[in-house]
Formats: C-alpha cells, structure tokens, sequence
C-alpha cells in the first residue's frame, strides 16, 4: 500500500512537471511585432504607386511609420508591382534581376521606370517603431533588400543602411552596404537577419531604419528596394517552465531515495 501511494505520489509529481513544462514552452512562442507584406497593399492604377499621391494603403503599415524624402517633389518614395520594369534590368544592366518574384514591393530612391531616374542624389528612408513586450529576452529581425545602381567613381559611393534608433539617433547599427564601383553597374540582394539581445537595448521606443543616402555626384544613381519585413520577440523562459523541472527534479529524487 505504502509503496503505491509512493508510485502515485511520484507519477502524478512527473505529470504535473511535465504540464508546467508544456504550458511554459506555449507560453515562450515567439511573438510577431512587426509584419509588413507589401503583397497586402492594393496599388490603385497601374503598375506603381507613388507615395506623395498616397495611392496604396498607407494604413496598412504599422502606426507611426515614417516614409521620408528631402527630394519629395520627386516623388521618389513608390509602391510598385512585381512586373515594374526596375525589378528586372534595362539596356545599361541596371535593375533588381527579377529579385522580387510576386507581388508588391517599396521603391526608395526612384521615380519612374528603370534606375538611373530622378532623383540622382538625396536620403530617403523607412522608419517603422517597435516597442519591445516585457519579459522578451531576444528580437529577431529580418527583410528583403535589393540595392543597385550605377557607380563609376570609387569616391562617390551611394549607401543602403539599416539601424535600431531612437528617433533620429542610432543605437545600434545592422547594415551598411556601400555601393560598388563598375562600369556595368552593381546589384546586392539578400535576406537579412539578426538576433539581438533585448539587456542590449535601451528601454525606450524603439524603430526600425532602412535607408538610401545616394551621394551628389551625377555618375551615381541608385535605388533601394524592399519588402518581408518583420521584427519578432523572443520570450524569457517561462517560470511555468523552470516550475515544471523543479517539480520533475523533486520526482526523480524520491524515487531515487525510495529505491
């Protein structure tokens, strides 16, 4: 009898361990802060959609997300379709090579067409805040990019950059991809991705900065393009979960004393 009691007694320790265990890894599920699909958007006419016609669904993006152009009379910020002639190359080489296989997807840095249009020099910029939920010990971030253009002179290279800020301050930077020298053009593509510490953030509204600074120098131009943005916090251990191994510790050592 004794040692039944002492069976269910330890069976119903390991049990319950492991349901602490099971809720704290459900509760430890990454959780998405940012999601930016431009796939979502609705372009309203044609192929592309300028930004200073607010002519897509500016309320789809997160709230608080600045879109930003010291040349906005040239209309240089867009929405553009996946068949825009900018995502494949024109007769100088210069496009996106087919980067972007569907859908939308944001254009800083060119108006129009293929690269090598206005605007030719300039900062642009997307600026998505994020606040960062307590009890996260990690975010993780990541997006497509194509950078590429035209840059002939090794002095006047164009940039792609992308930092954590606090306003216009950067607290932490991520990417810097400089423009490459060459006669036939250059093009950088990828899919970014980081891991970041959360101890290694200022406890402050946070944002997301992807920019263009294309330099005032007439042989270079450049474009940015983006899309698949997203920002995801990582949770602490669950105490449900260090709960569930002590209980499964105080388990195994009973039955290790009883035996």
């Amino acid at each position: 009898m004794l040692r039944t009691k002492q069976f269910l007694l330890t069976w119903s320790l390991v049990c319950l361990a492991g349901l602490f265990i099971f809720s704290g890894k459900l509760l430890a599920a990454p959780l998405t802060i940012v999601d930016i699909d431009f796939e979502n958007f609705t372009i309203n006419g044609g192929n592309q959609a300028r930004l200073s016609y607010q002519a897509f669904d500016m309320d789809l993006l997160p709230p608080g997300t600045e879109l930003y152009s010291d040349r906005p009379n040239d209309f240089n910020i867009n929405l553009r379709k996946q068949p825009n002639n900018i995502n494949t190359n024109n007769t100088l080489g210069l496009g996106f090579q087919n980067a972007f296989q569907s859908g939308n997807f944001l254009v800083l840095g060119d108006n129009s067409g293929t690269i090598g249009n206005n605007p030719i020099w300039g900062t642009f910029w997307m600026d998505i805040p994020f606040m960062v939920p307590s009890g996260a010990s990690f975010i993780t971030i990541g997006y497509q990019y194509a950078f590429g253009g035209s840059d002939v002179i090794a002095s006047s290279a164009d940039a792609f950059l992308s930092s954590i800020n606090i306003g216009n301050q950067v607290v932490m930077p991520l990417q810097n991809q400089q423009s490459i020298t060459s006669t036939n053009g250059f093009l950088e593509t990828g899919f970014f991705a980081t891991t970041l510490a959360v101890a290694n953030l200022p406890q402050s509204s946070l944002s997301l900065r992807l920019q263009l600074n294309e330099g005032r120098y007439i042989p270079t131009n450049s474009a940015l393009g983006l899309d698949n943005i997203q920002i995801t916090a990582i949770p602490e251990p669950s105490t449900l979960l260090l709960l569930g191994a002590g209980l499964l510790s105080l388990a195994l050592i009973r039955r290790r004393q009883r035996t």
